[in-house]
Formats: C-alpha cells, structure tokens, sequence
C-alpha cells in the first residue's frame, strides 16, 4: 500500500532549504560539543553509549524528516 513512498532519510535532508540544511548541523554540534571527544570514532562511542544523547539526536532528525519540503 505504502510501495514507493518511503524515501533514504539522505533525499529528504538534500531536499530541505538551504537555510534548514545549514542549520542542521549546527543544531547537532550543539547537542555533541559536550561530549570530550576528539575525532569521529571517539564521538561514535560516546554517543552510543548515552542514551541522552542518542534520544536527541534522534529527536532533531526526527523534527527534519517529519518536515515537508
């Protein structure tokens, strides 16, 4: 029923206006900057294992995906 209409999370954030597309990362940073960590793979195993972190990150892609553009 739904056949077609799903779309990779990576289309709908190319999709969003320019504005949203630069303020999404900033919006992220926001969230991770506290974290201590040094490079990707040190932020990767910090996020994983916090639960709070994960559950807003969540959260803003969730606020993206869910926009229509």
């Amino acid at each position: 029923m739904h056949w077609g209409q799903f779309k990779p999370v990576s289309q709908i954030l190319m999709k969003l206006p320019p504005a949203e597309q630069e303020e999404l990362p900033s919006k992220v940073m926001a969230i991770v900057r506290n974290l201590g960590w040094t490079d990707i793979g040190e932020l990767t195993m910090l996020a994983m294992g916090n639960e709070a972190v994960q559950k807003r990150l969540w959260e803003l892609l969730m606020s993206y995906i869910k926009k229509k553009p």
